[in-house]
């Protein structure tokens, strides 16, 4: 028989009432700490020489009456109960998603405004600027959306996804869009040849330096 199915309230233990502000006591500076006072209230609501909420009253059995037994069944309802209360976990942006195929699902779930009707975006999906580049979502306004690319944070405006604090006067928008394969080949062929004149431009450079180098030491008669 496990501890999930054994009324913890019908063990044959005293209700001893001088322990109970030692028990709550202990619960406020333990497990209730940082929750609401009127959560609190809520969770050591009595019921009769008991507790409403089952867990707090299988933890009081389990003050009173001590033993082995009785503390583990109490230590797993009081993970029960802590697990219920936990707060869900914050996840850092540029931590690997939960999601990879979703992985803005977390900063859309914690929005207060999580989608819009004829939005032409999925915000939860992978985000691309107009560029190409990729995007982590950090925070989505009702009209305005943060993200960031890289060590840069990025503004945007929702309604039409037009980046906000663009120091280029080009537009880029932002949306579902990846770089295609073919536009990533053109650009570095546009890179490649770049470098390519510029080690040109570079060789020649240091002939002519040289030239001019052996020009003036030549001797003058």
């Amino acid at each position: 028989m496990t501890s999930r199915n054994l009324d913890l309230r019908k063990l044959p233990t005293p209700k001893i009432e001088a322990l109970r502000g030692t028990f709550e006591g202990h619960l406020r500076t333990t497990l209730f700490r940082g929750l609401p006072d009127g959560t609190v209230r809520q969770l050591l609501e009595r019921t009769g020489s008991g507790y409403a909420e089952g867990h707090i009253d299988a933890a009081w059995n389990g003050f009173q009456g001590g033993g082995d037994h009785v503390r583990t069944l109490v230590q797993e309802a009081l993970h029960q109960l802590d697990d219920d209360h936990k707060p869900a976990e914050v996840r850092k942006v540029g931590a690997e998603p939960a999601d990879a195929a979703r992985p803005n699902a977390e900063a859309v779930a914690a929005s207060y405004y999580p989608s819009t009707n004829g939005e032409e975006i999925d915000w939860a999906l992978p985000l691309f600027d107009s560029d190409g580049y990729p995007h982590r979502l950090v925070e989505l306004g009702g009209i305005q959306v943060v993200t960031r690319h890289s060590f840069a944070f990025v503004i945007w405006d929702r309604k039409s996804r037009t980046m906000v604090n663009n120091p280029d006067e080009t537009p880029l928008t932002i949306g579902n869009t990846p770089m295609s394969p073919e536009e990533r080949e053109r650009r570095r062929e546009v890179g490649a040849a770049l470098l390519a004149d510029l080690h040109v431009r570079a060789v020649e450079q240091k002939v002519e330096d040289d030239q001019d180098d052996e020009r003036s030491l030549a001797p003058r008669g």
